[in-house]
């Protein structure tokens, strides 16, 4: 996979990831005093396997802030062809508007917009591209037209999804994927309901996305000590 952030720099780009990949069996829960929430973390044996498992599959452009879409098109080509990638995440499309007047701003990303979907169509790979709404709260009605830029946006994208945190107590899960547009499968209206839990920081939406062990996990074993098997989130669960 490509990653590209212009929010974040590569090294806490690869700690978020990390996090996630690490699953419960490779957590540590921390005390930190009375009436003070836990803290958590990945062991420090888990983050090097998982950094030597990793390097040479997760490339990442590490430059935060604005770049030209030229630049990043430049090295979305490279490593497609260098490296065979076959996913682009791109984080986000506010990080790639072209300086200038408005009308320079939206001809951008028009232009930016239908480059991604001959590069999706004509080399057979995935991108994935983050959009703010165009409501700061993002709680306003979504649709394919409450998303911030161009309408080309929607109209050249094969899928859209609106991801919404969930702020009420009175329902259990926290987190909402709305599918506004699936032009394969016609899915448009569905709503996946996702749970988050704050020891492995995963969003899952049923017990067995929770206790996912991914590839790193299963092709290693790591024989932890008694002080730090007693603090892992997994035994901590099973008391």
């Amino acid at each position: 996979v490509f990653v590209f952030s212009g929010e974040m720099g590569g090294d806490k780009l690869m700690s978020w990831l990390l996090d996630s990949l690490a699953g419960e069996n490779h957590v540590i829960e921390w005390d930190n005093g009375v009436d003070k929430p836990k803290g958590y973390s990945v062991t420090k044996q888990a983050i090097e396997v998982m950094q030597k498992f990793y390097t040479g599959n997760i490339k990442y452009y590490d430059k935060k802030g604005v770049v030209t879409t030229q630049a990043l098109f430049d090295k979305m080509e490279y490593c497609r062809r260098r490296y065979g990638v076959k996913h682009f995440f791109i984080d986000n499309l506010m990080c790639l508007i072209t300086k200038g007047d408005d009308e320079d701003k939206w001809q951008s990303q028009i232009d930016f917009i239908i480059r991604l979907s001959d590069f999706v169509e004509n080399k057979n790979v995935g991108v994935h591209l983050v959009a703010h709404p165009k409501k700061p709260n993002g709680m306003a009605v979504q649709t394919i037209y409450d998303i911030s830029g161009v309408s080309e946006l929607a109209n050249a994208c094969n899928r859209a999804f609106w991801v919404k945190k969930v702020n009420d107590k009175n329902l259990t899960h926290q987190s909402e994927i709305i599918v506004l547009k699936d032009r394969e499968t016609g899915a448009e209206g569905k709503t996946a309901k996702l749970f988050y839990d704050i020891r492995t920081r995963r969003l899952y939406s049923n017990e067995k996305e929770l206790h996912m062990q991914c590839n790193w996990e299963l092709n290693n074993t790591i024989n932890y000590p008694k002080n730090v098997q007693d603090r892992l989130v997994c035994n901590i669960i099973k008391k």
